[in-house]
Formats: structure tokens, C-alpha cells, sequence
């Protein structure tokens, strides 16, 4: 996965400061949003849940990453139709530690712009 930097360039154009505005507030809110996810996993509060993937999902589709978008769909489908697995778990899981390190990516876009902007 990675960060659809045509998209975020069209989406921006030149107005850095609202680049960095919008993802300084996604690097800031998902990884919060990825604890909660656990902590939500792990006591089966689902309505909670829900709520939190439809905020990801919301998230990512602002900065466009469809494929992340996609994918919590997938597994939101997944969890609500009562095929809650061990691999679902762990697939679960795995796909958290993704969106993690794809955060990281938007750090660097993030330094990036304002970078940019000091130019």
C-alpha cells in the first residue's frame, strides 16, 4: 500500500497549508484510531467498532487510498457477518500493523509539504 501522491497533489494543488493541515490530522488521528480498533477488537464492543473503521475508512478516503479503504470493507463485512475466526483476528491484526506503517509514508509526505511550503 502505498500513498497516492498524484491524488494528494491534484487534491491540494498549491495550497500547502491545507495539505498540511489535512495530514498532520490524519497522521495525529489514526494511529488513536488503530488503538481503539484494538482495544474494541479485544472486548467485542462492535457497535464501537463499527463506528471506528467507518472513521478510518473516512479518513483514508480523503487522502485517497482506496485499496485501504477497500480492504476495511472487506473486513468490516467480514466481522458483521458472524465469520469471526481466529483468521480473522490475525488477518485483522496483520492489516492494522499495514495501515501503521503506511501513517509513516504520510509523515513523510507531510515533512515533505512543509518543506515545500518553506521554499
Amino acid at each position: 500500500m502505498l500513498i497516492n501522491t498524484d491524488f494528494l497533489n491534484k487534491l491540494f494543488k498549491e495550497d500547502k497549508d491545507y495539505a498540511i493541515e489535512i495530514i498532520a490530522l490524519f497522521v495525529k488521528l489514526i494511529p488513536e484510531y488503530i488503538e481503539n480498533l484494538k482495544k474494541n477488537y479485544a472486548y467485542e464492543t462492535r457497535n464501537d467498532f463499527k463506528k471506528l473503521i467507518h472513521q478510518i475508512l473516512t479518513s483514508f478516503k480523503l487522502v485517497g487510498n482506496a485499496e485501504v479503504s477497500e480492504k476495511l470493507r472487506e473486513f468490516e463485512q467480514k466481522l458483521f457477518s458472524k465469520i469471526n475466526s481466529s483468521d480473522t483476528e490475525s488477518s485483522f491484526y496483520s492489516f492494522l500493523d499495514e495501515i501503521s506503517e503506511l501513517v509513516k509514508h504520510f509523515e513523510i509526505a507531510l515533512k515533505e509539504f512543509k518543506q515545500e511550503k518553506e521554499d
